[in-house]
């Protein structure tokens, strides 16, 4: 269980990846305006502070723990943007779980 949502983490990390990449892109005025205010949010809710939270119901993570999760969030995220964005800039949950997992994707 606790793999299923570092891969959902790491998903959503690969996600404000991908609007900030649109945002550089994009020329529509109203995505212009909208954009910045979604990735503001995702940032928001992916802060430290967070991980703590969202992990305290696995009562066998300490925080000291948490803070690790977070790292292992954020590795997978980096070497998914390295390795597969150009291919899947959008990856389902699926596809994270299995990438998260094993460290290939298919799709």
């Amino acid at each position: 269980m606790l793999l299923e949502h570092k891969a959902e983490l790491v998903r959503w990390v690969v996600f404000v990846h991908h609007q900030e990449t649109l945002l550089k892109k994009t020329k529509d005025r109203v995505e212009k305006r909208t954009l910045p205010v979604r990735i503001d949010n995702i940032k928001k809710d992916l802060k430290p502070e967070t991980f703590n939270e969202l992990f305290r119901k696995f009562k066998h993570l300490s925080e000291k723990e948490a803070k690790a999760v977070e790292k292992e969030v954020y590795k997978p995220a980096q070497k998914y943007i390295k390795k597969h964005y150009r291919k899947l800039p959008s990856p389902t949950a699926k596809q994270m779980d299995e990438f998260v997992k094993s460290g290939v994707i298919s799709g």
